[in-house]
Formats: C-alpha cells, sequence, structure tokens
C-alpha cells in the first residue's frame, strides 16, 4: 500500500492549527459571554501557534533530508513508525539504519495527540470551551514535534553501495585510444625524398 509518509506524521499538527483557527473564529463572534471568550480566544491563539510552529521547524527539516537523500529518508521514517521491533543493528537493502529506539516513543507521542483532538471540536464552542482540553492539546502537540525534530536530526542514513561495473565498461577502460593518422611526407619515403633533392641540385 502506498501512502504519504509525510502528509501522515504531519497530518495531526495541520488538524492542530485548524481548529484552534476555529475556536478564535468562535470566540471572536461570541457576544454573550465575554469573560469566557476572553479566555477561549487566548487558548486557540496559544493553540493555533504552537501547530504552526511545529511545521515551520518539522516542513523545512523534512524537505532538506528528502532532498538529501530522496526515498532512503522517507523509507526510514516509515519503518521508524511500522515496525519498531526490529533491531537497531539491522541492516536494510536501501543503506538504512533507522533509530528504532525512538519508534515507540513517537507513535506513543502522536496517538496522545491524535486522541486528544479526535473530539476537540466538541470543545471549540463558548458554551463548551474547556481550557484544560486546550492546554493538553498545546502540550502533546509540542511533545510530538520535539521527538520528531529529535529523531529526522538523529536519524542516521548511509548512501547506498555503489553498483559494480559491467564487462563492457570495463573493456572500454582498458582499451587505449587510436593513434590519429597522419599524412605521408616525403621524408617518410626515403627513394622520392632523393629524387627531389636531385631535381633541386639540377636545378
Amino acid at each position: 500500500m502506498v501512502f504519504d509518509v509525510k502528509k501522515l506524521i504531519l497530518q495531526p499538527f495541520h488538524e492542530v492549527v485548524e481548529r484552534g483557527k476555529e475556536a478564535v473564529a468562535n470566540a471572536e463572534a461570541d457576544g454573550h459571554e465575554p469573560g469566557v471568550a476572553k479566555l477561549m480566544l487566548k487558548s486557540a491563539r496559544a493553540l493555533e501557534k504552537e501547530g504552526e510552529r511545529a511545521l515551520q521547524r518539522l516542513q523545512p527539516l523534512w524537505d532538506g533530508r528528502v532532498a538529501q537523500y530522496g526515498n532512503s529518508f522517507t523509507e526510514a521514517m516509515r519503518d521508524n513508525g511500522e515496525n519498531p521491533s526490529v533491531g537497531p543493528t539491522t541492516r536494510y537493502l536501501s543503506g538504512v539504519r533507522p533509530l528504532t529506539r525512538r519508534a515507540e516513543d513517537i507513535l506513543e507521542k502522536q496517538r496522545a495527540l491524535e486522541d486528544l483532538l479526535y473530539d476537540l471540536d466538541d470543545f471549540v464552542e463558548v458554551d463548551t470551551f474547556d481550557g484544560g482540553r486546550f492546554a493538553e492539546v498545546q502540550a502533546a502537540s509540542k511533545a510530538f514535534a520535539l521527538s520528531l525534530l529529535e529523531t529526522i536530526k538523529r536519524l542516521r542514513i548511509e548512501p547506498p553501495e555503489p553498483a559494480p561495473a559491467t564487462g563492457l565498461g570495463l573493456r572500454i577502460a582498458l582499451c587505449p585510444p587510436r593513434p590519429k593518422k597522419r599524412l605521408a611526407t616525403a621524408a617518410d619515403h626515403p627513394v622520392q625524398m632523393f629524387l627531389v633533392q636531385s631535381v633541386k641540385a639540377s636545378v
């Protein structure tokens, strides 16, 4: 099954931003509970900012690793998320040695954030606002982002071994280039050289 590893891992942060913006809009539009709306507006803006901060840190770092290592990086991140039981000394055919010790930590923090986001839309209205829930989501988002940042920075990726040279390439490399042909001159033929000198002497 083919899936976008980057989208799958970073999706919770996009949802944090969306829920924060939704709560900000609801708080600004409410005119019945100014005290609660003010508290909700502050919490919602902090939540939105936390999600944006995570994306601003993670996306450039992720794109830089992809530009440097290509599919080897995305495969390593996928393996960290899918196969945490693999030993740290396992060597993949792609040349990747994932930091599997942190795989369980990543999964745990991602699931914690997703669990909190699952029903956060029940608390984005002024009359159902829960400041404690917003604080929990903000803390979970930060913890997950920091775990990802550390993993990406510490991930060791080795370039794949070069493919062996083919027989044709070796034969071409061992064969010296042919010398260029040059036009023959009188000096290359002694008889012709003697006749030319005799003619010059008789003139």
